[in-house]
């Protein structure tokens, strides 16, 4: 009963290290008007809003081969290349791209490049949606899309687990009505000490019942 209680918010606090959805593949009003841009694609260019600290993951909704040949670099304001790959992951669906967190991404928008060397006709089928809030837009081979943007998300890492523990209860509470804001870690703490006291029956039962054996 301990492990089963304990073991899911052991995980949840040292094991995923991501955090910060900046963009929920930026889901505007209308983003059910889908449009699918498929073919011989050389050059993508597409602005990136990173929402907090440690930027280090993005992840590209787009259905493209395996065998295609990517290079993805990340430009700052000052066109200057931050982070660049040729090996990124790729899925069915999606391209996937980790790289070593940038400290001081808060805030800042990127220029995210996708280059391809791929010959075929159809290399890449990639889903474009209307704008969003940021007022995003994106390039293929050289020219605007009007009104359209790739669809992906960031995301960031935590330093730690205490910074992990602190953007969860800052969330947590994020419109909590006070009340619910000041009961918080009191029933946090009695869940904890009901459990150990669960755990503890538990225990004393069994040894008791094989004593009597």
């Amino acid at each position: 009963l301990l492990a089963a209680l304990m073991l899911p918010m052991a995980i949840f606090v040292f094991s995923h290290p991501y955090y910060d959805r900046s963009e929920e593949f930026i889901y505007p009003l209308g983003h059910d008007r889908k449009e699918i841009f498929q073919e011989k694609i050389q050059s993508i260019k597409q602005a990136i809003f990173s929402n907090s600290k440690n930027l280090a993951r993005i992840t590209i909704q787009a259905r493209i081969s395996k065998k295609n040949n990517l290079k993805l670099s990340l430009i700052d304001e000052y066109e200057k290349i931050v982070r660049s790959t040729a090996k990124p992951r790729i899925t069915d669906k999606q391209i996937i791209w980790e790289f070593t967190p940038i400290e001081n991404s808060s805030k800042k928008i990127y220029n995210l490049t996708i280059k391809t060397s791929n010959n075929i006709k159809e290399n890449i089928a990639l889903t474009l949606i209307p704008n969003a809030k940021k007022n995003y837009t994106v390039e293929i081979n050289g020219g605007i899309v009007d009104g359209q943007s790739l669809v992906f998300y960031t995301e960031s890492r935590f330093t730690g687990p205490k910074e992990k523990m602190q953007t969860f209860y800052k969330r947590l509470m994020t419109y909590k009505p006070a009340f619910i804001q000041w009961l918080f870690f009191p029933i946090l703490f009695f869940f904890f000490i009901l459990s150990i006291l669960c755990s503890w029956i538990i225990i004393y039962e069994h040894c008791d019942k094989r004593d009597k054996q």
